[in-house]
């Protein structure tokens, strides 16, 4: 902590002390008045007040302890100086309060610097960056050296109230060190308080939403209290003092005072409690026209004394400034958008942020950008920390994906949401996170509005582009598929006549061109060996039904007689029977009896008899089951088994590839599964519009 913590109970008990010290010599001194009165319930009371309450809050806080030691050492440097300031116009003799002149100079040394690193450090009271580290390092040795430089240097220690002063001779001063004075007096805190506001600014500049919403209230005040400084400056180079300028500087510096306690508790208790962004702008943009007027008053009044008149009447002086006003019109304008730029950014405010966005849109080349051209507007030109643009993308008529595109950082729950509609129909919806610079207003919630009904038309078309580019996308995704699911039926219709042909020649071709010659030989033996010719024909007989039995079997493999005589129930149960391994058939009898078209059964009697074989081949199963149903207007189809599984995940060979193509080129689809404690599933589903009645 930069302040620790016996050093903020100090500065409690100073503080205390100096507010009874104050409030004794205020009603002790004659005559009363008022300023002291302003001065203690402006300032004084509520600065101690509030840094005490900050502290007790959150003593964790570094800047909970700056403020305490604030409030203390000021309340202390006031008390004493009015001890001493009463002790000497009560006829004391001033030899015996040199020492506490001494003090109360350095409290008040202590008070200013102590303020200036509150200032520079706020709202967090922590140093950031390097040059925070710097300004701090720097204080901790000015303070020291200003009053040991004071006390050495200066022969006379003058002892400040509100309203008078009194110097009280140093005994402690050296002459040859009379040069120091100007510089430990340059060193002191008055110095660093404008160095603070500079360092505030960069915090500003640099820091987030909520550290911005804190600080900028005491911008204001720091502002105000600039100008006001600056005013009273003015007035006084032009020695134009009169009763009723006297009183409006009164009322004015006490009034800057005042908020500088309340703005303190606001930032640190309630954050982001005030929105403040037209005040702060006003006060930026008319605080600096007022300040060049007064310069511009300053520089013809002192042009007119060198001529040869040292002042200039009062009623020249009005009528210059309003000359001023009217020439710096222009003048105005041009502050009024430089402010606005330097304190918000680009900011676009109702109709400028409607016509932007429409020139935008119109000069927009690629329609996919438009959502982020919108979020990007409505997060600018309202000050959000985020905007999010959701298009709804419909296919087919139903809802098939949100496009969500995000301005900013930190997206999440919407503060505000409105809907995009177009037709009747809600083509998506504009969602605003929170505001940067306080909450939403009227104004605010009126634009938004205004600008989601401009921007539905555009986000309409980009939606129909959208969908159309979905379409388009999907199309080629199945015109791509449709490609290599043919090419794929090409391939495997190719191998299958090849292997067709390959079945023929090796193996019926072959006992064919065998039983030509046992014929050939048994012609031959007729006459000669009537006998070894009949046995020759009892051996033809018995190869020439193996012949039929290979024939058979060959065509079933192609399309059994049995699938289209009996339909698929009965054809799956006969390819089940010749199978080494036990299968089950689970299915009902009227499933039995049910007959579809005869691309629908070949297509399903395939998957089934390949992923039978597969079975065999690969799985190493003891047993299968085969659930054949009709539901819904979809015939499904499935072959489990007990074997080992597929352990990588389904890898689509040849054979599952083939048998996808055909469910697919009938709109059908394969699914295969290998759950964790083995097995394998294979399941298909066909459209089964075409069934036709039992029979």
């Amino acid at each position: 902590m930069l302040v620790p913590r016996w050093v903020c109970r100090a500065a409690v008990v100073l503080g205390a002390a100096g507010l009874v010290a104050y409030c004794v010599c205020v009603v002790a001194l004659e005559p009363f008045r008022w300023r002291n009165i302003a001065w203690f319930l402006a300032l004084l009371a509520p600065l101690y007040a509030v840094g005490v309450l900050a502290y007790r809050r959150r003593r964790d806080l570094s800047i909970a302890r700056l403020m305490v030691l604030v409030g203390g050492l000021w309340a202390a440097h006031s008390g004493l100086s009015h001890v001493v300031y009463a002790y000497l116009r009560g006829g004391g003799a001033p030899d015996g309060v040199w020492p506490l002149a001494l003090l109360a100079g350095a409290l008040g040394v202590s008070a200013q610097a102590s303020a200036a690193t509150m200032f520079a450090l706020f709202p967090d009271g922590r140093c950031r960056w390097r040059h925070e580290r710097v300004f701090v390092a720097i204080v901790v040795a000015t303070v020291p050296l200003a009053v040991v430089g004071q006390a050495a240097a200066a022969s006379t220690m003058p002892v400040d109230v509100e309203y008078d002063a009194i110097d009280v001779a140093n005994p402690l001063a050296v002459s040859a060190l009379a040069s120091v004075e100007p510089a430990a007096e340059l060193s002191s805190g008055f110095v660093l308080l404008p160095v603070a506001f500079v360092l505030l600014v960069l915090r500003y500049w640099w820091s987030g939403p909520r550290a911005r919403g804190q600080i900028r209230w005491l911008l204001v005040v720091l502002v105000a209290a600039a100008f006001v400084a600056a005013a009273a400056a003015i007035v006084d180079l032009a020695d134009a003092r009169s009763p009723w300028l006297d009183a409006a500087g009164f009322a004015a510096e006490y009034a800057v005072l005042a908020l500088v306690p309340i703005t303190l508790v606001l930032a640190i208790l309630r954050d982001q409690l005030l929105d403040v962004d037209v005040v702060l702008r006003r006060s930026l943009v008319y605080g600096s026209l007022w300040l060049a007027i007064g310069l511009a008053y300053v520089g013809a009044a002192s042009g007119v004394g060198l001529a040869g008149s040292r002042l200039l009447p009062l009623t020249l002086v009005v009528v210059l400034t309003v000359v001023a006003t009217v020439a710096f019109q222009p003048a105005r304008r041009l502050l009024e958008r430089l402010a606005d730029r330097a304190v918000f950014g680009r900011r676009l405010r109702g109709y400028e942020l409607l016509g932007h966005l429409g020139a935008t849109l119109e000069e927009a080349v690629d329609r996919q950008q438009l959502p982020l051209i919108i979020a990007d507007a409505v997060r600018s030109g309202l000050r959000l920390s985020w905007a999010r643009v959701v298009l709804h993308v419909r296919v087919d008529g139903s809802v098939d994906r949100e496009m969500v595109t995000t301005s900013g950082e930190g997206a999440g729950a919407a503060s505000q949401a409105v809907a995009l509609t177009h037709g009747g129909e809600t083509v998506g919806t504009i969602e605003c996170g929170p505001r940067r610079d306080g909450a939403w207003t009227p104004d605010d919630l009126q634009v938004l509005a205004t600008l989601a009904r401009q921007a539905s038309l555009a986000l309409h078309n980009a939606r129909l582009g959208a969908e159309l580019r979905a379409r388009l996308d999907d199309i080629r995704r199945q015109a791509d598929e449709l490609k290599a699911s043919r090419a794929r039926i090409v391939h495997a219709t190719e191998e299958e006549r090849r292997r067709i042909e390959r079945d023929l020649h090796d193996g019926a071709q072959q006992q064919i061109v065998a039983l030509m010659a046992k014929v050939q030989l048994a012609r031959n033996n007729l006459v000669r060996d009537p006998a070894r010719a009949e046995a020759i024909l009892t051996e033809l007989q018995a190869e020439a039904a193996t012949l039929h039995d290979d024939l058979i079997e060959l065509a079933r493999g192609i399309h059994p007689p049995v699938l289209s005589d009996r339909g698929l129930a009965e054809a799956i149960q006969s390819r089940a029977e010749r199978l080494p391994i036990a299968v089950t058939l689970v299915t009902t009898p009227a499933m039995r009896e049910t007959r579809f078209s005869d691309q629908i059964e070949g297509a399903a009697y395939f998957v089934a008899s390949e992923a039978l074989t597969n079975v065999l081949k690969h799985g190493h199963a003891h047993r299968a089951v085969v659930h054949l149903s009709c539901h819904d207007g979809h015939l499904r189809l499935s072959v489990s088994d007990d074997g080992r599984g597929i352990h990588d995940g389904p890898r689509r060979g040849s054979g599952l590839a083939n048998m996808a193509d055909r469910l697919e080129a009938l709109g059908g689809r394969l699914t295969v599964t290998s759950p964790a404690g083995g097995g394998t599933c294979v399941e298909a589903e066909l459209p089964a519009s075409a069934a036709e009645s039992p029979r």
